[in-house]
């Protein structure tokens, strides 16, 4: 009678279901000279991770421009902070273009000093990360001083801790 050892499996956290909370907002539409076009009430979907606390806002797949167009074109040509960047933006925002994307949940407030330094305790994935970043110091104020490395394993950190996938958002859906 031969015994199969057993298979050990990694420890995995509980995922607990999202419970989806709806919160209103205000969105203002502006001309260049800062007059108002435009001015409604919206709501947007959202879940708090129970983990670590984290609010995560629901973003609706769908058809986007992304990229600028003429007219922007035109406009941001005429300003002299356009002209002071190093790279042409006519070149690097052309030619405007539609993008599909499909739902996704997105950190509803930036992370802050706080949740960093949280994360940042939890085990390594892939690098170290420096515990207290930020140049400027405040635990409710946005970590600054990190790098796209360190932002990955952040997002590591927490799917490994929470369970549930955490990554960076691509391009077009920042935009």
């Amino acid at each position: 009678k031969s015994s199969k050892p057993a298979e050990v499996r990694p420890s995995v956290p509980k995922v607990a279901p999202i419970r989806l909370q709806t919160f209103q907002f205000e969105t203002i539409s502006v001309d260049s000279a800062g007059k108002v076009l435009n001015q409604r009430v919206a709501k947007a979907d959202y879940f708090t991770d129970p983990n670590i606390g984290l609010e995560m806002v629901s973003i609706p797949g769908g058809t986007y421009p992304m990229g600028l167009g003429r007219a922007e074109l035109a406009l941001m040509g005429s300003q002299p902070v356009a002209r002071s960047l190093s790279l042409d933006p006519v070149e690097t925002m052309q030619p405007q273009r539609f993008v599909s994307l499909d739902s996704f949940f997105i950190s509803r407030y930036e992370i802050t000093q706080a949740l960093w330094q949280l994360v940042s305790n939890l085990p390594k994935v892939g690098r170290e990360l420096s515990r207290d970043p930020s140049y400027i110091k405040g635990d409710q104020l946005p970590v600054d001083q990190v790098s796209w490395e360190d932002a990955n394993e952040f997002c590591n950190r927490l799917t490994r801790s929470t369970g549930r996938r955490y990554r960076l958002p691509t391009e077009a859906e920042w935009e």
